[in-house]
């Protein structure tokens, strides 16, 4: 074959290797190990059974698919009527894959408490403890300051009869149903509750002419909804670039804004400066409209998982959230929300941040078995997938890793404590 040809056909062979990632799953990458459930032994997590016909998923359009679970007295089901299909950005090039489930109504899964339509299997695959994204969620859950936290509990994934690994159920962030606080959609925009994203990446509105929001719900938001949100968070920018205190206050939920600065910095949350920040255009008591924030999502490149800013994306030392989010920059140079986001972390470090370390060494302990059957399916220990820092990815072992985390936050503890217990 002439060089040229030989060119011609690598060109070809790398745009059908892109389309394939993009639009469906590769269903046996190089490192996947096929299991069923018969083969991969007694496990203490619920298993989802996932059946599409064979048929590859999707990011972008919705396959139908049945459901069912078993291994759990936790509300069994068997649904033959589901959609299914990709979620994330990122996550969504790895080997292991993100989903997203949709039911024809609202139903309860597992032991969430509440019914909602959409539901989310978060694959964790770049981090490698598996518990990054359910320690935010649960700790964010004990912090009465946001309305609302991300529904977190693992389960098994079977798809088509395959073991897929181990997987975070969650609900899908947008969902509106008990889940959401019933926010409710209004013609009259001054009167409808909005749940808005800021992220570069897909945001439709801008604010000052920096950063790029989109509303996620009312579903259909019209000029009028998108002209309110503008002008309210234009307004709300405003006041806190100003130091204002009695102008922050008669427009932010400050207690909301202290909860969520504190789970993002702990966790050194590398990505919440531009990307999956949420928040809430609600109505208070007195008829007062505010700016809440929440719910948190997105915690893989936390707690030392990343290289972004070199040293400082892996390091437990140093702000992050503080230094290079505009909004809480300028507030933590406010003293009142600075003393009373200080006071707030010192209860909370001595009470939900101690819980939250003793419970997931409790849960990990636990689970163990459970939890290490994912690496039965994806043999990933010691190997570098997404820019993960060097002493991170070396790590050989599950254990190690959830060590890793824990470590990280035993020692951001003390940082913290010092960081907001300095004057500005």
């Amino acid at each position: 074959m002439a060089t040229k040809d030989k060119v011609c056909l690598s060109i070809v062979m790398v745009a059908v290797i892109c389309i394939v990632t993009v639009l469906g799953i590769v269903v046996e990458p190089s490192r996947f190990t096929r299991h069923t459930f018969a083969q991969i032994g007694y496990s203490q997590f619920p298993a989802l059974f996932l059946e599409t016909n064979g048929r590859p998923i999707s990011r972008t359009n919705w396959s139908n698919a049945r459901i069912s679970v078993r291994n759990t007295t936790d509300n069994p089901f068997d649904f033959q009527d589901i959609e299914i299909r990709g979620r994330g950005n990122s996550t969504w090039f790895a080997e292991k894959k993100p989903f997203r489930i949709r039911f024809p109504h609202e139903i309860e899964m597992l032991d969430s408490g509440f019914a909602a339509q959409n539901w989310t299997l978060i694959a964790c695959h770049f981090d490698h403890s598996l518990i990054r994204q359910y320690a935010a969620y649960t700790f964010a859950s004990k912090l009465d300051g946001m309305n609302y936290s991300p529904y977190a509990r693992f389960v098994d994934l079977f798809m088509n009869n395959v073991f897929m690994g181990v997987y975070m159920l969650s609900v899908h962030v947008p969902e509106t149903g008990e889940s959401m606080a019933n926010l409710t959609a209004h013609g009259d925009p001054s009167k409808s509750d909005y749940l808005i994203q800021m992220d570069w990446r897909s945001g439709n509105l801008t604010v000052n002419d920096r950063n790029w929001y989109r509303i996620e719900f009312p579903n259909n938001p019209n000029t009028a909804h998108e002209k309110y949100v503008i002008d309210f968070l234009t307004k709300a920018e405003n006041a806190m670039v100003s130091r204002d205190w009695d102008a922050i206050q008669s427009i932010i939920d400050v207690d909301s804004f202290i909860d969520f600065f504190i789970v993002q910095e702990w966790f050194k949350n590398m990505d919440v400066c531009s990307l999956s920040i949420y928040m809430q255009i609600l109505t208070d008591g007195n008829n007062d409209r505010r700016l809440h924030m929440g719910p948190v999502w997105d915690f893989d490149r936390s707690a030392g998982n990343s290289t972004l800013h070199g040293y400082a994306g892996m390091s437990p030392q140093g702000p992050h959230m503080a230094s290079r989010n505009r909004w809480f920059t300028n507030l933590l140079n406010v003293p009142e929300f600075r003393e009373l986001t200080n006071q707030r972390w010192q209860y909370v470090r001595d009470n939900a941040a101690a819980d939250l370390i003793t419970h997931i060494e409790q849960k990990v302990d636990y689970y163990k078995q459970s939890f290490e059957r994912n690496f039965l399916a994806w043999d990933i220990l010691g190997r570098n997938l997404r820019s993960h820092p060097r002493p991170v990815a070396s790590i050989r072992t599950f254990t190690g890793h959830v060590n890793q985390v824990l470590d990280f936050l035993q020692t951001r503890k003390y940082w913290l404590t010092y960081f907001l217990g300095q004057t500005h």
